[in-house]
C-alpha cells in the first residue's frame, strides 16, 4: 500500500509543483463536518475493498489462464485491452488504463502473487478518492482543486487520466519491466 500511495502522491506532487492542483484545506473545514468526511472515507475504503476481485480476474486467474493459452506477450496484450475496456470507453481512458494494467501485471509477474498489486491498486484509488478526492465527488480528507490544463491533469478521482498520469504510469511500468527483466536474467 505504501508503494501505491507514494506513486499517486508523487504524481500529485509533480502536478502541485506545476501549480495544476492544490489541496488548500481539510475536507471538514470547507463544507463538511469531520464525521461526514470520516464516514465518506470509510465508505470509499469499503467500496474499494472489492478490488481484490478485480485483481483475481485480471492479474490472477485471468492472466494465468491467458498466459497458458496465448503465451506471455499475448496474455499481456489481451489482459491490458480487457482491463482498459472494463473501465469505460474513450481513447485517452483506454490508453491510461492500459498503462495502469501493464504496470500492475508487471508487478504481479515480478512478485508472483497478488498482494503487492492489490495493495498498490487499493492505495492509489484511496489516495485519489478518500484522501485527495475531487470537490465534485464524495467528501475527502483534502479535496483536490484543479487549476491546470485538463489535458494534462485529467479528472483525478475518476477514471479520466491526464497526460501526466499516463506518462507517470508508463514510467513506473518501464521501471517494473526493467526490474522484472533484471530479476529473471539472474
Amino acid at each position: 500500500m505504501a508503494l501505491g500511495a507514494a506513486a499517486c502522491g508523487g504524481m500529485l506532487g509533480v502536478a502541485a509543483t506545476k501549480g495544476w492542483v492544490v489541496a488548500p484545506a481539510w475536507g471538514w473545514s470547507e463544507t463538511h463536518s469531520p464525521a461526514t468526511v470520516l464516514a465518506s472515507a470509510t465508505r470509499i475504503a469499503a467500496q474499494e475493498g472489492t478490488l481484490f476481485d478485480e485483481e483475481m480476474v485480471f492479474r490472477g486467474y485471468g492472466l494465468d489462464t491467458l498466459r497458458a493459452a496465448l503465451g506471455l506477450p499475448g496474455a499481456l496484450a489481451l489482459s491490458i485491452a480487457l482491463f482498459a475496456r472494463y473501465h469505460g470507453s474513450g481513447a485517452k481512458r483506454f490508453l491510461g488504463l492500459s498503462a495502469a494494467e501493464l504496470l500492475l501485471a508487471l508487478l504481479r509477474l515480478r512478485t508472483g502473487n497478488l498482494w503487492l498489486v492489490s495493495g498498490f491498486h487499493l492505495a492509489w484509488n484511496l489516495m485519489q478518492k478518500a484522501v485527495f478526492g475531487p470537490p465534485d465527488g464524495a467528501p475527502s480528507l483534502r479535496p483536490l482543486h484543479i487549476h491546470g490544463p485538463a489535458a494534462w491533469v485529467g479528472h483525478p478521482g475518476h477514471p479520466e487520466p491526464g497526460w501526466l498520469q499516463i506518462l507517470w504510469t508508463l514510467e513506473m511500468a518501464a521501471t517494473a519491466g526493467a526490474e522484472l527483466w533484471r530479476s529473471r536474467s539472474r
